[in-house]
């Protein structure tokens, strides 16, 4: 069963959310995404707001024919593991044809819709990737 939200989840994840907002440390320069308030380096508190470009390129990816529960609707889909441009890798959803997914191609960051709870219920936006040319 997909898992119930409140309307004060999202409201607390959306800089990241839809803002693709990380942390870059102080001290080391590193950049974490989702943002964190603890440097994952350097264990560092001193971090501040870093907007991801939303630029990257395909690491690892899977293309996914049988989805977990609440998400039967929506196969075949692509998973891929994504190094954004300024260092972190993310797992994110690739949509478009999967005929061009490859390790290395460039992908962006796209807005979409990430699930609805049920009929009538909370809608959640986010970013999902596209490859790019």
């Amino acid at each position: 069963m997909p898992q119930r939200s409140s309307v004060a989840q999202p409201w607390r994840m959306q800089a990241g959310r839809y803002r693709m907002q990380g942390t870059e440390c102080v001290v080391c320069k590193n950049i974490d995404f989702p943002a964190r308030q603890i440097c994952s380096k350097c264990g560092g508190h001193d971090n501040v707001e870093k907007i991801m470009s939303g630029e990257g390129e395909i690491v690892s990816f899977t293309i996914l024919h049988t989805a977990p529960e609440g998400f039967d609707g929506h196969t075949p889909y692509s998973i891929a593991l994504v190094k954004l441009k300024e260092g972190p890798v993310i797992t994110a959803q690739i949509v478009g044809d999967s005929a061009g997914l490859g390790i290395g191609k460039p992908v962006r960051a796209v807005f979409r819709k990430l699930f609805e709870n049920g009929e009538g219920g909370l809608i959640s936006y986010g970013f999902k990737f596209e490859v790019v040319g």
